[in-house]
C-alpha cells in the first residue's frame, strides 16, 4: 500500500467520524456536501490531488456554512496538498471552529497545524483537549499526528521524559506507517542523545533506518553518534549514506535533467557502499513520505 493511499484510506475514516457527529444537525440538503466530500477524499487516494482540491472546493462554495467541509478541507491542505499549506490550514480550521465551536476534529487540526508554525502556546491546549475527545479518539491517525505534535511541544518546553513517552504513543500508533514510525523514533533518538542515552539512540537509530532505509535524519544522526564514539570508518560511511540519499531526493536536480541516468547511477553507488539497501528496498514500504 502506497504511503498516500495509506493517508487517504485514514481520512476516510476520520471524515466518517465528521460526518457521523454533524449530520444528525444539519439540514437535509447537506447530503449533496457530504458525497462531495468523500468523492475529494477517493480522488485523494488515488493521488488525483488538483482534481481533489477542486472537488473540496466546490463542497465549501456549494455550503460555505458546512464546519465538516473546512475540516475536511483543512486536514488535505495539512497533509495532502504537495506542499502543506499551513497557513490556509489554519484559516479552514478557524472557520470551522467559528460555525461549530464543539468540533473535536477542527480543534485537532488547529492545534497540530499551530505547532507546526511554532504556535506552541496556542497549540498545546487545543491538542490536549483533542486527544480528551471520543470522537477524536476514534480516528487514530489524528490521535497519531496530535500525540507528536505535543511530544514536539514536550520538547520545546524541556520536559524530555514525556517527549519520549509521546513519540513512543505516536509510534506505536496501530495507523503509524513505516515511514511515521521511523520518524518518531528518530526523534526519540535525538532526545535520547541529548539526554545521554546514547546506546539507546542508537538502537532506535538502526530500526528507524530498518523500517525507513531513506529516513536522512536517522542516518545523519547515527553518523554523529558513530563519530562521537570513535568509530570513524562506519561514520564515513553513513555520511555517505546520506549524501547519495540526499542527492536522490533533490527536486531541483530532478527537474534539471543534465544526466538522465543520475537516479540509477545513485542508486548503484548506494548499492555498492550498502549493499544491504537493496533488501530495504524490495520490501514493502511507505518510506517516500517525507511528511513530518
Amino acid at each position: 500500500m502506497s504511503a498516500r493511499r495509506g493517508r487517504g484510506i485514514a481520512a476516510i475514516a476520520t471524515l466518517c467520524a465528521v460526518l457521523a457527529g454533524c449530520e444528525p444537525r444539519d439540514p437535509a440538503g447537506r447530503a449533496e456536501t457530504f458525497a462531495r466530500l468523500r468523492s475529494a477524499r477517493d480522488l485523494v487516494v488515488e493521488a488525483r490531488l488538483d482534481e481533489a482540491r477542486t472537488r473540496f472546493e466546490d463542497a465549501l462554495v456549494h455550503d460555505p456554512a458546512c464546519a465538516p467541509a473546512h475540516v475536511e478541507f483543512g486536514y488535505f491542505l495539512l497533509e495532502d496538498a504537495v506542499v502543506s499549506e499551513y497557513g490556509h490550514a489554519i484559516e479552514q480550521f478557524e472557520i470551522a471552529r467559528r460555525l461549530d465551536p464543539d468540533d473535536p476534529l477542527a480543534r485537532c487540526g488547529l492545534g497540530i497545524a499551530l505547532q507546526e508554525v511554532g504556535d506552541v502556546d496556542r497549540a498545546e491546549p487545543l491538542l490536549c483537549a483533542s486527544l480528551a475527545s471520543e470522537r477524536v479518539q476514534q480516528a487514530p491517525g489524528r490521535t497519531m499526528v496530535a500525540t507528536a505534535a505535543l511530544a514536539k511541544i514536550a520538547a520545546i518546553r524541556g520536559r524530555t521524559g514525556e517527549a519520549l513517552d509521546r513519540f513512543a504513543d505516536a509510534a506505536r500508533s496501530p495507523a503509524a506507517t513505516p515511514h511515521a514510525r521511523a520518524v518518531y523514533l528518530t526523534s526519540r533518538a535525538e532526545l535520547l542523545t541529548e539526554s545521554g542515552r546514547e546506546t539507546e539512540a542508537e538502537a532506535e537509530l538502526r530500526e528507524a533506518i530498518g523500517l525507513d532505509p531513506e529516513n536522512l535524519r536517522a542516518h545523519h544522526h547515527l553518523a554523529w553518534l558513530l563519530s562521537r564514539r570513535g568509530e570513524r570508518a562506519e561514520a564515513q560511511k553513513e555520511l555517505r549514506i546520506h549524501e547519495i540519499l540526499r542527492q536522490i531526493a533533490d527536486p531541483t536536480a530532478k527537474r534539471f535533467r543534465v544526466d538522465v541516468d543520475r537516479t540509477a547511477r545513485l542508486r548503484r553507488e548506494l548499492a555498492a557502499v550498502w549493499p544491504e539497501f537493496e533488501a530495504h528496498a524490495c520490501r514493502p514500504n511507505d518510506a517516500k513520505t517525507s511528511r513530518r
